[in-house]
């Protein structure tokens, strides 16, 4: 059963939830169900203060599994994010923030309670690979040595818009794990 107020971008894709609604002045329960929300790749997710965040999972990979959702999320820099965008962060239960940007812009936003990795990119979404070929090959090792400890989970990634360098965090990791090309590019 939910309790409290549940923002309906938290919800996950391809799940049932059970609800109940209780009188206002009673504790008497005046209705009830289930509900399955609608199976899509995409999954936005409101955090009030910033934007363009979605959930990495959901799509299908060449061997017929489904990335799974709950794991890593990308989207904008923290800089602006509200006191409700802090509690929609702890209610996803994030816990490592990785920032991708420049060393200039690097900034660690206060009460979000992950724990911050910043690794810089070399460059824009169409030079990233080719920016610095060096810098990117350690850049994607730091990286991928973050994935691979499980108590990193779940991971909010940005950049300043979290279209670029983010972008291609995320066309590189949903790549590893086998999403085929036309998804990765319309992500």
């Amino acid at each position: 059963t939910m309790s409290g107020t549940i923002k309906s971008t938290i919800l996950v894709p391809g799940k049932t939830y059970y609800w109940k609604a209780v009188g206002a002045f009673s504790p008497d329960v005046v209705g009830g169900g289930k509900i399955k929300v609608k199976d899509a790749p995409v999954r936005w997710i409101q955090i009030d203060g910033t934007g363009n965040v979605r959930d990495m999972g959901g799509w299908k990979t060449t061997s017929g599994k489904t990335v799974k959702y709950e794991m890593i999320y990308r989207g904008q820099k923290l800089e602006g994010v509200t006191a409700s965008g802090l509690a929609t962060i702890k209610q996803l239960g994030l816990k490592t923030e990785l920032d991708l940007r420049y060393e200039s812009q690097k900034y660690q936003t206060p009460g979000t309670g992950m724990n911050y990795q910043f690794i810089e990119t070399p460059g824009q979404y169409d030079s990233v690979m080719k920016a610095n070929p060096e810098v990117f090959k350690a850049s994607c090792k730091q990286i991928f040595n973050l994935l691979s400890n499980e108590s990193n989970y779940p991971f909010y990634a940005h950049c300043n818009a979290g279209a670029d360098r983010t972008g291609t965090f995320a066309f590189i990791v949903n790549g590893v794990l086998g999403v085929p090309y036309e998804d990765l590019t319309r992500d």
